[in-house]
Order: C-alpha cells, then sequence, then structure tokens
C-alpha cells in the first residue's frame, strides 16, 4: 500500500506574507529544515490555473497537460454541472480601487446570498450577447459561457491582485471583447443599492468581475489510485475527470491513510495551518501511518519521510529566511 500524502496548502504564499515578523514556527521550520526541497514545474507553465491548481496538477499526476486543465471548466465540472460545446472563464467579483499612481484589485470578501443574488441578477440580464453569457452558481461562483472558439491571455485573479490592473488584463485574439464586458460590467456595479449598503457598513463593494481561467473542457480519464481530498470545485472537478473522490479535506485522514492521497488545504494563516496540518505529520511518519508526504508550497515542494526527521543536525531557520 503507497501510503503517500501529497498536501498542497493553497494560499501558503499570501499567509506567509501577512505572517507577523517574529513569530517562529517550529514544526514547520522543522520539516523545510530536514526535508528535501525541491522547485515546482507549476510556475512554467501557462497561466490557466491559480499557483495551486497548477502545483495540485503536477501532484496528481505530473505528466497531465496543464493546458488541457484551465481553471473555469474544471471548476465548473467540480460544481456538478455539465459540460458544454464552448469554452468556460471565471467571472470573479472583485472590488476596482484607483490610486494616483495605479489600479488595483482587491479580494472583496464575504457577499451575502441577497446580495449575491441581486449582483447576479442584473449581470446575466445585462451581460449577454450572440458570443457570451454570464452565469453565476450559487456559493459566488460567476461565469462566463462563451463560444468554442474564444481565445486570450488572462491572468489568474491571485497574481492580479498582486499587480497594477492595467499591467494584467486580457490580450490575445478576443481581449477587447472580455476588457469591454469587464469595462460594462463595472459600469453597471458603480452605483448598485447594494454597494451604498455595504460600503457603509465597511465592507468593499463590488464593482467589478475579473475574466480569467477559460478554455474548453478536458475529456474525462479513467480512474485514478490517487483519492483527491478538499472542498475547492477545481479538486472535485479532477476528481469527477480522474475517478477518484476522497472527500472532505481532514488531518483525521493521518490517523488511517489507506491509499497515495491528495490534499488541498486553503491556508488562512500560517499559524492555523501549522497546528492543524503540520504538529500531527512527524508522529504519523515515525509510526508509519504515512510513508512520504510531499508539502506543496505553491513555488516549490518539501519531501518528507521518517528517515528526513532523523537528520538532527539540519539547523532549523525561520520560514522567511528559507523560502524568501
Amino acid at each position: 500500500m503507497m501510503r503517500e500524502l501529497v498536501l498542497i496548502a493553497g494560499g501558503f504564499e499570501r499567509a506567509l506574507a501577512d505572517h507577523p515578523r517574529g513569530l517562529r514556527l517550529p514544526t514547520l521550520e522543522r520539516l523545510l529544515a530536514r526535508g528535501r526541497r525541491e522547485s515546482t514545474q507549476a510556475e512554467a507553465r501557462p497561466a490557466l490555473q491559480n499557483r495551486w491548481q497548477r502545483q495540485l496538477l503536477e501532484g496528481l499526476d505530473p505528466t497531465l497537460d496543464p493546458s488541457q486543465y484551465a481553471s473555469a471548466p474544471v471548476s465548473w465540472l467540480g460544481l456538478g454541472c455539465e459540460p458544454y460545446a464552448g469554452t468556460c472563464w471565471h467571472a470573479t467579483a472583485v472590488h476596482v480601487a484607483a490610486t494616483t499612481d495605479r489600479l488595483q484589485l482587491l479580494p472583496v470578501g464575504l457577499i451575502e446570498p441577497d446580495e449575491e443574488d441581486a449582483l447576479a441578477d442584473l449581470l446575466g440580464r445585462e451581460l449577454t450577447s450572440a458570443d457570451y453569457r454570464f452565469e453565476a452558481l450559487p456559493g459566488g461562483h460567476w461565469f462566463l459561457r462563451a463560444a468554442a472558439d474564444f481565445a486570450a491571455v488572462t491572468t489568474p485573479v491571485e497574481g492580479a491582485f498582486s499587480a497594477d490592473m492595467r499591467d494584467t488584463l486580457p490580450a490575445g485574439r478576443d481581449a477587447a471583447m472580455i476588457r469591454r464586458l469587464m469595462t460594462e460590467a463595472q459600469m453597471l456595479l458603480h452605483e448598485h443599492p447594494i454597494n451604498a449598503t455595504r460600503a457603509a457598513a465597511g465592507r468593499l463593494p463590488v464593482n467589478g468581475v475579473w475574466c480569467w481561467g477559460g478554455g474548453s473542457f478536458p475529456a474525462p480519464h479513467g480512474p485514478s489510485e490517487t483519492f483527491l481530498c478538499g472542498e475547492d470545485p477545481f479538486l472535485h472537478g479532477l476528481a469527477r475527470l480522474h475517478g477518484r473522490s476522497g472527500g472532505a479535506a481532514s488531518p483525521a485522514l493521518l490517523e488511517n491513510l489507506e491509499a497515495r492521497t491528495v490534499v488541498v488545504v486553503q491556508v488562512e494563516s500560517l499559524a492555523g495551518f501549522a497546528e492543524a496540518w503540520l504538529a500531527p505529520l512527524p508522529s504519523a511518519l515515525r509510526a508509519g501511518r504515512v510513508g512520504c508526504v510531499q508539502l506543496g508550497l505553491e513555488s516549490r515542494w518539501v519531501r518528507i519521510t521518517a528517515r528526513d526527521l532523523r537528520k538532527f543536525w539540519k539547523r532549523s531557520r525561520s520560514v522567511a529566511e528559507v523560502l524568501g
């Protein structure tokens, strides 16, 4: 039995940037010092996915062609929808903030169900043409359905959040159409009463959508020997395509790992992630409940076995010092 755990930490680099300076993380530091660090191949791949999604593809099967697994169509499948003869694009709700020298995209945080219904109803009525159609699915998952030959180069939303919006706008053959659509969405949402209410409550208005991660639907594959565990629609879509879903992500998996398992955890804070997921790893490795851990930190891998834990001479350093 191959008891390998592939643990993907989505949002790790953002959480690392937000982590308080001087607050040490002993378990993570020890794993980084004693494990074998490797660069991920994901950074060299086309930007059709967020970084953790590209690393998930690599962790599931390094032979998969990432150009065939654009984020939006795979996520669409993961939400239980059926494929169609066309392309599928994320239309992520964002806040566009203008400063003196740049346009900045910001995440809007929680959108209440009644807010989502009102905004999605407006966009669904207005953002429709012969070439595309806006469609909102429950849980804040907004998409753009477009023709099969619709093509543009877009920036994943996580990359757009850290850059000037003007440097990350869509490019390519049909980019002008997407840019016009995003501009129209801004005009529709700008003075919506929902946004006035959000602003009065100290919450960022939803004043734009960001289109990204589009492509055609991948063909289904035969069942995989790897279990996929997590909550994200992209992971669920891969499980649907490859035929093995392991359910929710829980540290309890470490008590009875029955096969090679890929887990995706969205990291809100490094301290919380380390306590819930990393602290139990050494004992699970030493007891043989887990044979090997591949820890995915978005831009690199760390491979750890029980034998690696015995490398006591390897000195721990701060996470920022090792990965910075």
